[in-house]
């Protein structure tokens, strides 16, 4: 018989590194913080801030990046000790003080991914102080233990094995990348198998992670753009051309799909080596290209048109399709192209920039049609009333009834409740585990001093790579040795911690039954619903613009643009949260992620129809042919609301009427006719017309695609 062993997941051991670093540094500095300050605030704060720093801190990036990171996160944790302690006198001010910090560390974390990655961090250290009354004069010491902890760990960080795991998403970005180009370049069945097979992995790896990509702001949002344009761009090349790779295909043709190519295969490379300034240079190269290509096709597509129209306007039709693919191909390249070098970290944005950002998405989430919004008020109702709870029942260590609060509050009751069993099993072994310890070797001498890395190890390392009980059980031997080195009380300190943090799991069952207990699944639908809405709404808007006299409907665009987006990604945060939570009745995630991925080429629809207002003055051409095309766009834009709000309701999809083919007739006719007279911006306007009745024609395609995903997720 096979005896059992844990299931460790750690690909490439880098979890053990991070859990041996905090195994060497944290006793360090706990024994510099006990034996030379001999103070037992400046010992407390340095033990649990290195822990805070080394193990609950984890900033990717380049090593300045990380610094500035790490920099923020002791300011942030100065400033949030002194208030705690301040406010940790009076229970109604301590309450109320951790209520809102608890909402701001929380909610700010849909701003910038870093944010994110530290939010636990930053909520020990308010925890902390604010949990464990004292006076003004504590503020002193308590904030030199933080800052010993900080200069400690942040070396650390930065020094001992500084190298971080290669980032997932930015490898698949790149493959992704890669097999589109070949896709590109030289499509066959097997490269548009391996294409979409790439975007389909892509596309999973960003759903999994529980948050966006973390780093700078644009840098965060660049690498989630790329995977909605990438997806767009897989589904368009994967669309039948008229006439695509026929031997007698146009040079222009041939030179612009190949410098598409290049382009992302350049992307690809920056995607691997941001740090590479000759990969961004090359990429520059690469765009310069295309848009040299894409200029020298547009120019000679007039040229081109005439010898079509000689030949009927069937090849008329054929030549402006082929363009229009075409075009659409390298314009969706060059997008990955700039985005990968914003992804890069090329051109960061100034502060006033990222300050417009960063209040754009809180405005987008500051409602409760937002998950970020929802877990962020959970969350602080769960601390303040964790805090409240500790101060008014007098715990002997209050700060563990607020983090046995914050370990196990999850996004919906049933995650909350399967989470504290797990928590209560692991708590109980490791108090075991612990008391056998103290038992063993009493309560001081280098005995104990000898175990307290070992614990360190187990307690960093156990949930990073065995689970979440293992890593309740590591950080319970690890208080229990920390305790009995403070000031030896024995194994009954374990007692202690288990009556707490009861305390606590009861404060995150009552919470999450009472606020959203149902997690994301509700409220799924009606962002699904949401989204589909605001991306007809921003097509409608795009053809508006498109035969509006010039910058009339810029405003209303613009607005429709930010309505879109600010949907699409609280739809992205309620995915993620549907996909992760325990239990409940779950669609299938492949049905759900078709929808999403569905309202995502609605809104990448409607920034391309942005794109093909033609410079230059108005054309009656623009006005004829909206006309003409109006019926159908309000039957694809009244299509896509109702079918957002069938999933918000549960039920089926409407119908979409058949199309009227005398609308694109009328406005095939005006190009022949534009085309034969030589009239440039009448031509001009007769193109973009005719391209938007493409984009039209796509979402109709699309719609097909959408109805069994949206039948079953009704069901």
């Amino acid at each position: 018989m096979s005896r059992w062993r844990p299931a460790i997941s750690d690909p490439g051991l880098f979890g053990l590194r991070n859990a041996a670093r905090a195994a060497l540094v944290m006793p360090a500095v706990f024994a510099f913080a006990h034996f030379v300050v001999d103070d037992p605030q400046t010992t407390l704060f340095a033990a649990f801030g290195s822990f805070a720093v080394l193990v609950f801190a984890d900033f990717g990036g380049t090593p300045r990046q990380r610094l500035e990171a790490y920099g923020a996160l002791a300011l942030a944790g100065t400033v949030l000790i002194a208030l705690g302690t301040l406010c940790s006198r009076t229970t109604w001010a301590a309450t109320a003080a951790m209520a809102a910090i608890g909402f701001a560390i929380l909610f700010a974390g849909i701003v910038n991914g870093w944010l994110a990655a530290g939010a636990t961090a930053a909520l020990l250290t308010f925890v902390l102080p604010v949990s464990l009354p004292a006076d003004v004069a504590e503020i002193a010491p308590r904030l030199l233990g933080w800052g010993i902890a900080c200069l400690a760990g942040t070396a650390a960080q930065l020094v001992l094995w500084p190298r971080r795991p290669r980032d997932a998403l930015r490898d698949q970005l790149a493959d992704a990348a890669r097999a589109l180009a070949a896709q590109v370049a030289a499509p066959t069945p097997e490269r548009e198998a391996a294409a979409a097979t790439a975007v389909r992995e892509l596309e999973r790896r960003f759903l999994s992670t529980p948050y966006r990509p973390a780093g700078p702001t644009a840098t965060a949002a660049a690498l989630a753009y790329l995977v909605d344009e990438l997806a767009w761009l897989a589904a368009l090349d994967a669309q039948p051309l008229p006439g695509a790779g026929a031997p007698d295909a146009s040079a222009d043709d041939r030179a612009l799909l190949g410098a598409a190519a290049r382009t992302l295969h350049t992307a690809a490379d920056a995607l691997d080596e941001p740090h590479r300034a000759s990969r961004r240079r090359a990429l520059h190269d690469g765009l310069a290209a295309l848009d040299a290509a894409r200029d020298e096709l547009t120019k000679r597509l007039p040229e081109r048109s005439q010898a079509a129209a000689a030949a009927g306007e069937t090849a008329l039709q054929q030549t402006v399709a082929e363009a229009f693919r075409h075009t659409a191909v390298a314009r969706a390249a060059a997008d990955v192209g700039r985005a990968a070098l914003v992804a890069a970290g090329e051109s960061p944005p100034r502060l006033a920039e990222a300050g417009r950002a960063a209040e754009r998405l809180a405005a987008d989430h500051a409602s409760a049609r937002s998950v970020w919004f929802r877990n962020s008020v959970r969350g602080a109702v769960a601390l303040a009333l964790a805090v409240l709870v500790a101060h008014e029942t007098g715990v002997q260590e209050g700060f563990w009834v607020v983090l046995g609060t914050l370990s196990v509050l999850r996004s919906n009751a049933l995650g909350t409740g399967a989470t504290i069993v797990g928590a209560l099993v692991g708590t109980a072994l490791g108090i075991v585990a612990g008391a056998a310890i103290v038992l063993a070797i009493g309560t001081s001498g280098p005995a104990l001093w000898a175990c307290l890395p070992p614990a360190v190890l187990l307690a960093a390392y156990a949930p990073r790579a065995i689970s979440f009980p293992a890593g309740q059980a590591g950080f319970t031997v690890l208080l229990l040795v920390l305790f009995n080195l403070l000031r030896p009380v024995g194994w009954e300190v374990g007692l202690v911690r288990i009556e707490d943090v009861a305390l606590g799991f009861s404060v995150s069952l009552l919470v999450g039954l009472l606020l959203w207990p149902r997690g994301a699944g509700a409220l799924l639908r009606a962002t699904l619903g949401d989204a589909y809405a605001r991306g007809a709404d921003h097509v409608r808007a795009g053809l508006h613009a498109l035969t509006a006299p010039a910058g009339a409907a810029d405003g209303a665009l613009a607005a429709a643009e930010r309505a879109a987006e600010g949907s699409g990604r609280r739809l992205d945060d309620a995915l993620r949260q549907y996909l992760s939570e325990r239990g409940g009745d779950h669609a299938g995630p492949a049905d759900v992620a078709a929808l999403a991925a569905g309202a995502a080429s609605v809104r990448r629809t409607a920034r391309s129809l942005a794109a093909l207002v033609p410079d230059g003055d108005d054309s009656p051409l623009l006005e004829q042919g909206a006309r003409a095309l109006s019926d159908d766009v309000r039957a694809v834009h009244d299509w896509y609301e109702g079918l957002g709000r069938a999933l918000a309701a549960g039920e089926d999809a409407p119908a979409l009427p058949a199309r009227d083919g005398s609308a694109q007739e009328h406005v095939l006719r005006c190009a022949s006719q534009a085309v034969a007279a030589r009239d440039t911006g009448a031509t001009a306007a007769a193109f973009a017309l005719l391209w938007a009745s493409l984009h039209l024609d796509d979402l109709r395609r699309l719609e097909r695609r959408l109805r069994a995903p949206a039948e079953a997720f009704a069901r």
